[in-house]
């Protein structure tokens, strides 16, 4: 590539930012993903085949960089969901809610390590290691709708355990 890699910067900036732009987020995460755009751009420089077509190679990998940002987010979402109490650390909260939330989670693992083991490395692949079904089932040599069965039947199960424990 011909080409210097600060005239690819300044070149295509525009294209890039108008990608992430797209998907609303804040201004500190569309210069985060720019840049990683770039970055794995430059890593991969060799995988380009036609230079002339730079702007769409960009367009694609910020867009990858986008879709993976979403995911990181809706991981936190889904291990926000898992636990009820959970609370962002900035929050004033009272010891007996921490003494709570602490249980609670406790609570939770101890019912998610009492789970069948390949049910348990379902679900700490999924919520703990923000994997997809795709990624499970290839992990684990299975079909992603049994995956999703697996999920969804975990989630009744540990919502059941935690809402009698709860109850008692």
């Amino acid at each position: 590539m011909t080409i210097l890699t600060g005239e690819i910067i300044n070149r295509y900036e525009r294209v890039t930012l108008a990608c992430c732009r797209s998907y609303r987020l804040s201004r500190d995460t569309i210069d985060d993903l720019t840049h990683d755009t770039f970055l794995a751009a430059y890593r991969n420089m060799s995988a380009c085949r036609d230079p002339s077509k730079l702007s769409a190679w960009l367009w694609t990998i910020a867009h990858r960089q986008m879709i993976d940002q979403l995911r990181r987010t809706s991981a936190r979402k889904r291990k926000e969901a898992i636990d009820p109490h959970f609370r962002p650390l900035a929050s004033p909260v009272d010891p007996e809610t921490i003494a709570q939330s602490r249980e609670l989670r406790q609570a939770l693992h101890a019912h998610i390590a009492a789970l069948p083991p390949a049910w348990m490395t379902v679900v700490k692949l999924f919520y703990w290691h923000n994997k997809n079904t795709q990624e499970i089932a290839m992990h684990m040599q299975m079909e992603p709708g049994t995956v999703r069965v697996i999920l969804h039947r975990s989630r009744q199960r540990l919502r059941r355990e935690l809402e009698a424990l709860h109850a008692a």
